[in-house]
């Protein structure tokens, strides 16, 4: 390793664990002031409530480590900046061409460690720690399990179930299309507000019935109906289990064994490629860290910037998952969006600086 790189990585590290102890600190005490109560409330002991955020930390540290990240680069670039060792660096023959490859392969390094520490310590963090909130300060069983956005087909019925309790055999918000035995008309539709589920007949209750051949409607308040639909083979998960909790071998399991049950599977496929693009984010925000200490020489306005773009970047990812989630944007067009998008800023904004630099140097 040359001793230029080695310089800029033992810098970035000794930044990098910095922050990352003040940011797991402040993410862990805001959690914990937010469930203070509730851990009150449940007699929680001292040692369990150790335990529960013991467990939860490697979640919380990849879930941060991107802006940490851009923090970390910002601090450090901004430094040298102002030192002058940008400069001296250039003087020296070093090209700007060095520096963007380092930040490129350091940034590939942390991504790699990133998705490996998430899907390992950090998912089994995750189940662990929701276990004990379930079950130990909530006092919740199994029956909480829930599944929602069920879409199946049997016979001449195709059904959506909003949310369902495959436990209870309960299910709110079903819609039922009754079609002709051919498939080729819808014959009735059929809105409960609930319904008593299981293997055999699904009891509607709160039932909304309209008839489409001679447009009658009309309102009941219980109807049977041969669905025999047995909503504990939608449930691909151990009790609790969310797919932000389960493994990439769950998450593909469970993608192809829904798929073929004919459920909308897009809040499963959101999931799976969020993980890898929010690891390859740490890419882009090696690359926006040089954006903005190329886009100014304050110290404290790099920083700004860099909190600004963090905010930005978290609400951003939320809302296009939600977007991905709902069917809206195909699943990985909204977990990669927000990446391109700040890839492409942080590209031209290095662009436009290049072409100054070398028109004054003409």
């Amino acid at each position: 390793m040359k001793l230029l790189n080695r310089c800029l990585l033992q810098r970035n590290l000794f930044l990098l664990l910095v922050f990352l102890g003040i940011g797991a600190s402040i993410y862990t005490l805001t959690d914990l002031f937010q469930r203070i109560d509730v851990f009150l409330d449940a007699g929680m002991g001292v040692k369990m409530v150790l335990f529960y955020f013991a467990v939860k930390l490697p979640l919380i540290i990849s879930q941060i480590l991107p802006s940490i990240f851009l923090l970390a680069m910002v601090l450090q670039l901004s430094l040298m900046k102002k030192n002058r060792e940008m400069v001296a660096l250039e003087a020296g023959g070093v090209s700007p061409v060095s520096m963007i490859r380092f930040v490129l392969l350091y940034g590939l390094a942390w991504a790699v460690l990133q998705f490996a520490f998430a899907q390992g310590l950090g998912v089994a963090g995750e189940r662990y720690s929701s276990d004990i909130w379930q079950n130990e300060v909530k006092q919740r069983g199994a029956d909480f399990f829930a599944v929602s956005d069920l879409w199946f087909s049997r016979g001449e019925y195709v059904v959506n179930v909003k949310t369902a309790w495959p436990e209870r055999e309960r299910a709110n918000g079903v819609t039922v299309y009754e079609f002709s035995p051919d498939r080729s008309s819808l014959r009735r539709t059929y809105k409960a507000a609930g319904a008593a589920t299981g293997p055999g007949d699904w009891v509607l209750t709160g039932v909304h019935v309209a008839k489409l051949a001679d447009f009658e409607r009309f309102d009941l308040e219980r109807l049977t109906l041969p669905i025999k639909q047995d909503l504990l083979a939608f449930k691909t998960f151990e009790p609790k289990a969310t797919p932000s909790e389960s493994s990439l071998g769950d998450l593909y399991g469970s993608i192809e064994r829904l798929e073929a049950a004919g459920t909308n599977v897009d809040t499963l496929r959101t999931e799976l490629h969020r993980r890898f693009a929010y690891a390859a984010s740490i890419l882009v925000m090696g690359l926006l860290a040089l954006s903005i200490v190329n886009s100014t020489e304050n110290l404290y306005l790099g920083i700004f910037l860099a909190l600004i773009l963090t905010f930005v970047f978290y609400a951003g990812s939320s809302f296009f998952v939600v977007l991905g989630e709902s069917g809206t944007l195909p699943p990985h067009i909204a977990a990669w969006a927000l990446n391109v998008i700040f890839l492409v800023l942080a590209g031209g904004q290095m662009a436009l600086v290049s072409l100054r630099t070398l028109r004054h140097k003409l």
